[in-house]
């Protein structure tokens, strides 16, 4: 997984630093309780926890605002409440986030 989400940093070369992102890894999966290890392989893994890896991404990239456009569709209801606890502690750390959603 490391390698995934290097591949997303703007600012990581030709040299993956996999010790310096695990470390990322762990601390923002601790932070937010993702529950994510940085050595487990993305494909391996089921759809809530690949959307994790894509919040990850984006809090190691240095996003503040988060974009999210249908992210409970593929979910089941507990994973759902699980990512809506996701967004009250993003937001209360500061992040802002939209939520787009179709249902009424």
């Amino acid at each position: 997984m490391t390698e995934n989400i290097a591949l997303s940093l703007k600012d990581q070369g030709i040299l993956i630093k996999n010790q310096a992102i695990a470390a990322g890894i762990r601390e923002i999966s601790e932070k937010y309780e993702f529950g994510i290890d940085p050595d487990a392989y993305v494909w391996q893994l089921p759809i809530g926890a690949q959307q994790k890896i894509e919040i990850i991404k984006l809090l190691m990239g240095g996003a503040r605002l988060l974009i999210f456009d249908e992210p409970t569709s593929v979910l089941a209801p507990h994973e759902a409440e699980g990512l809506f606890k996701i967004f009250d502690g993003l937001r209360s750390n500061g992040y802002s986030i939209i939520f787009i959603s179709h249902k009424l």
